[in-house]
């Protein structure tokens, strides 16, 4: 899933699901996996959001014709921030790469390679021609 850390995904998962399915207590999930209960919470919001952020990309994957907006194909918390920085939420792929270019997006604070890469990959996976004309046109 994308949005949640790898590594202890089986165990989030199984959290979230005891939350939000099964309904028990922060306590009773802290107790059974020797978490505060905090940590509970905040594994719960985190997958909850990133569960959300996979949903929205689906979609937005599954009817590319109905002119997916940005947000909704950001694929990680860091692109997805990346695009409401640059107030890009509610443009079409083609109206992000027509109205910024790499350069500078790359140039913005704390935008390291693995963001950009990210981008480009969502960009790609959604249209492959979109970044076909960035590259044209930024060359």
């Amino acid at each position: 899933m994308i949005g949640v850390s790898k590594k202890n995904l089986d165990r989030d998962r199984e959290i979230y699901d005891m939350r939000v399915n099964q309904l028990m207590t922060l306590t009773a999930i802290s107790k059974r996996f020797g978490l505060t209960r905090e940590r509970v919470r905040q594994i719960v919001l985190s997958f909850s959001k990133a569960t959300e952020i996979n949903q929205k990309r689906a979609e937005a994957l599954s009817n590319k014709a109905n002119n997916a907006r940005m947000l909704e194909i950001g694929s990680s918390r860091r692109v997805v921030n990346l695009i409401k920085r640059l107030r890009a939420d509610d443009m079409t792929p083609k109206e992000f790469v027509r109205e910024f270019t790499p350069n500078a997006i790359k140039c913005l604070p704390s935008i390291g390679k693995n963001t950009f890469a990210e981008l480009l990959s969502d960009l790609e996976e959604f249209d492959p021609d979109v970044t076909n004309f960035w590259a044209t046109r930024n060359g």
